[in-house]
């Protein structure tokens, strides 16, 4: 089982017994692929090309068939930052640029987890400056698709997100929304948002 690093926000399982890191400093001119069997706690460069330089990207586990899909960014100069709207997959040992003209907006913080019963990769959220985002979008292994929903949580980034396979539900809590952070509690399950805060009991603060 390998593990699949972008930033300090993004993690995904490959398919054989290595973990595999990608170094994504947004203040260098290059990035550096690292891989290591499980058993060793050593970091080795894979010398795979990948995506350039960025930091704050979102990164999920989509299936064997799917590898690992990373999303966005940011890149800083002297001057400003560019965020970015990339979509790269990491599958059997290389990169693919598989940027889109339909896909999320240039985002950082977005919520990023694969969804076993309907296949895809769901994506909410993030935000650009000053700009919070409450959108939802899923990916089916080539292409970003947006879902609108009546009920949906409020914008925002850096929110916490997991698949339960004892609720069948992907999870998302907490994160930083337009007037600051949030502890609300959303269920994603068959297609539709359901807040689930006043049902959770110990919430974190």
């Amino acid at each position: 089982m390998a593990i699949l690093i972008a930033s300090i926000f993004g993690v995904g399982i490959g398919s054989n017994n290595q973990n595999i890191g990608l170094n994504t400093n947004a203040n260098v001119s290059s990035n550096i692929n690292y891989c290591t069997p499980v058993s060793e706690n050593q970091w080795t460069s894979l010398g795979t090309s990948g995506p350039g330089p960025r930091s704050n990207d979102s990164m999920a586990y989509g299936s064997t068939s799917v590898g690992v899909i990373m999303f966005g960014g940011e890149v800083f100069s002297e001057s400003n930052i560019t965020y970015l709207n990339q979509t790269w997959q990491y599958f059997s040992g290389n990169w693919i640029n598989l940027t889109g003209v339909n896909a999320p907006p240039a985002m950082i913080g977005a919520s990023m987890q694969y969804d076993p019963s309907g296949g895809y990769i769901l994506l909410f959220g993030g935000m650009n400056g000053t700009t919070y985002f409450n959108e939802t979008w899923i990916f089916t292994g080539k292409t970003w698709s947006p879902i609108n929903f009546t009920t949906h949580p409020s914008s925002r980034a850096f929110a916490s997100m997991s698949y339960s396979p004892y609720l069948k539900a992907i999870i998302m809590f907490g994160g930083v929304g337009p007037n600051g952070y949030l502890n609300s509690t959303w269920e994603y399950k068959n297609g539709g948002w359901i807040n689930i805060t006043a049902n959770s009991k110990n919430i974190p603060s």
